[in-house]
């Protein structure tokens, strides 16, 4: 095969690649790789392979990646990846320990491992991670978000405001910041604070149906059952799915009085598979 097919072949791969055309692809990428034993387009065959959840195959390719660049942290980075989307956290976990060990200035990989070492409930580690993507890089949000959520798990409230806060400093349109800073001052039982919070997340996005969801419970525990109902209302219709939701509006309902409406959102909660809902419709149902 000739250089020009080779980059013909790889461009028509990445065509395919990028409109989610993973066999198509592929097909192209067995091609090369029979000739052409490159780290690269064993890469690019993995991440279609990854594409159709083929996480085995996807890890084979990528482990020749490894071999063939055993100093490249891009191809353990993207291991960890794989590892990590097929539930293998602590193999994830290795594989990010390996890239970073390779280039310690990339805050992509921090910021990686710090959300894996959140998954893991990991929380001071992750803050860590956190604050290294900072150090390096102190324009990247999600770095903000990741430590303020895991300085709240730590009930750590008040700092997780403060760290919200700063990231708020460099970008005033981020709902997830406004969001979560709102249920660290729920934690607070700062209701009026937290409602203000989640009013500045829905005028940046009308359609954030957890700032709606945590709004509502804001609203209920100041005891504003209306207000609660109507929010959500709003959560429902922008996701159905949102089970949670239906136990809280029927939770509101019998506090209006509604029974019967409050028992109709018990049971499609129930249906959902949120069974302690059963002791409510023991309660109020029969």
């Amino acid at each position: 095969m000739n250089n020009f097919k080779r980059k013909r072949l790889l461009k028509k791969a990445m065509s395919r690649l990028l409109k989610n055309d993973f066999n198509g692809a592929i097909k192209i990428y067995d091609e090369l790789v029979s000739e052409f034993k490159e780290s690269s387009i064993y890469f690019l065959r993995s991440t279609a392979k990854k594409g159709l959840d083929d996480f085995q195959g996807a890890i084979q390719d990528i482990d020749k990646s490894i071999e063939f660049s055993p100093n490249d942290a891009e191809y353990y980075n993207a291991k960890a990846s794989i590892l990590r989307e097929s539930g293998n956290l602590s193999g994830a976990l290795d594989y990010f320990n390996k890239a970073i060990d390779l280039d310690k200035s990339d805050d992509g990989l921090y910021l990686f491992r710090g959300q894996l070492r959140e998954d893991l409930e990991d929380y001071n580690l992750a803050i860590s991670d956190y604050d290294k993507v900072i150090e390096l890089n102190n324009s990247e949000i999600e770095a903000y978000i990741g430590k303020g959520i895991c300085l709240g798990r730590l009930s750590q409230n008040k700092e997780a405001i403060e760290t919200f806060n700063k990231g708020l400093e460099i970008d005033s349109n981020a709902t997830e910041l406004y969001v979560n800073r709102g249920i660290a001052n729920c934690r607070l039982e700062k209701f009026e604070n937290a409602i203000k919070d989640f009013d500045l997340a829905l005028q940046v996005d009308t359609n954030n149906y957890f700032a709606y969801y945590n709004r509502a419970r804001a609203n209920f525990d100041l005891k504003n059952w209306e207000k609660t109902i109507s929010d959500l209302d709003k959560t429902i219709g922008l996701n159905p799915q949102y089970d949670i939701a239906y136990v809280l509006r029927g939770n509101a309902r019998i506090e209006i009085g509604d029974k019967q409406g409050a028992c109709k959102d018990y049971h499609i909660a129930l249906d959902f598979g949120r069974k302690e809902v059963q002791e409510n419709i023991d309660e109020h149902c029969k």
